[in-house]
């Protein structure tokens, strides 16, 4: 979806059957204290109160991707070649919960785990008992994102953008160049998402579910992408490059459609709100994690380490920042 931190992270999901689902002690782990070696790729979580980094896996030449964490901020979900698997926040109790799927997400409870299998969405209770098929498409499905209402699921596919019903209905709303992120607004009723419309521009859309029609939101001649929306009100937060250099972090009103740039640096990408929504967290240009206020003050990063950074998400208690490191060559 992206030419970003993010999209390597779907490159790293290729090269799954390198990697193993093994419970570990779940000690935490200073990040000054790890060993460099080629071919650690781990989670991390960032502890907001203490500032302090901590390292929950410890796998050396193996993968953990895909994850979401609980509403509770408890659990942490996520897939390697054994299967969709669960563990402790702080990375104990490590177990499989299905041996076959990709693409988990949690229920609004956090009692059912949503994910995709082929062609087809389920659902299964996080102990592994249940499992019920929500939908079976005759086209590929990826990485669902489940409404706030926990009744619809946008879904990416090789023919665009669609929303799953949990009755089992599919719909396609956006074309088939369709970006490959999206978030559901506070009220489930609107769908955000970036989608190309040429080699180096893509611009951020809103789909209605109410009124079935979508609305351009930008017309900026860049590549926009990775639009969140903020839970506290009708603001949503985007990437917005050239595909040769500079990076903004911008802000939009979604009713007024004001912009506002709150920050500049080169390629900034996976900007996720934090959950009072005064915060941002994102990648950086050298590939670690920062954070900046919503007005664009209070800038820092909080962590400068060998390797890769992606895709944040910030727990649902607002103490936790959950990111995915590989470690690349010193």
């Amino acid at each position: 979806m992206r030419t970003n931190n993010f999209k390597g992270l779907y490159y790293l999901l290729a090269i799954l059957s390198f990697c193993s689902c093994e419970k570990n002690d779940g000690l935490y782990n200073n990040l000054k204290d790890i060993d460099t070696e080629i071919g650690l790729y781990d989670f991390y979580l960032y502890d907001v109160t203490k500032n302090e980094n901590i390292r929950i896996t410890s796998s050396p030449d193996k993968i953990e991707s895909s994850y979401s964490i609980s509403p509770d901020s408890k659990k942490i979900l996520y897939t390697n070649d054994s299967g969709i698997c669960i563990m402790n926040i702080n990375g104990s109790e490590n177990n499989v919960i299905i041996s076959k799927g990709s693409s988990p997400c949690f229920s609004r409870d956090g009692q059912k785990v949503i994910f995709i299998d082929e062609n087809k969405l389920f659902s299964i209770n996080i102990d592994g008992s249940n499992k019920s098929q929500i939908v079976n498409a005759d086209f590929a499905l990826w990485y669902p994102v489940l409404s706030k209402d926990g009744k619809k699921i946008a879904c990416s596919s090789d023919r665009g953008l669609c929303i799953v019903s949990m009755d089992g209905q599919i719909d396609i709303i956006s074309a088939s160049n369709s970006a490959d992120w999206y978030d559901w607004s506070s009220d489930s009723k609107e769908l955000f998402y970036s989608r190309f419309i040429s080699d180096n521009f893509a611009q951020i859309y809103k789909y209605n579910v109410i009124e079935n029609k979508e609305y351009q939101l930008t017309n900026i001649k860049k590549y926009n992408y990775s639009p969140m929306c903020n839970l506290s009100t009708n603001d949503i937060i985007f990437s917005s490059s050239h595909a040769d250099y500079g990076g903004d972090l911008v802000l939009m009103n979604t009713n007024e459609l004001n912009i506002n740039t709150i920050l500049h640096k080169d390629n900034i990408s996976s900007p996720f709100w934090s959950p009072s929504g005064n915060a941002v967290t994102f990648i950086t240009e050298n590939s670690n994690l920062a954070i900046v206020d919503k007005d664009g003050g209070n800038y820092r990063v909080i962590n400068e380490i060998p390797g890769a950074c992606m895709s944040p998400i910030w727990s649902p208690n607002g103490k936790f920042i959950l990111y995915y490191r590989a470690l690349l060559y010193n």
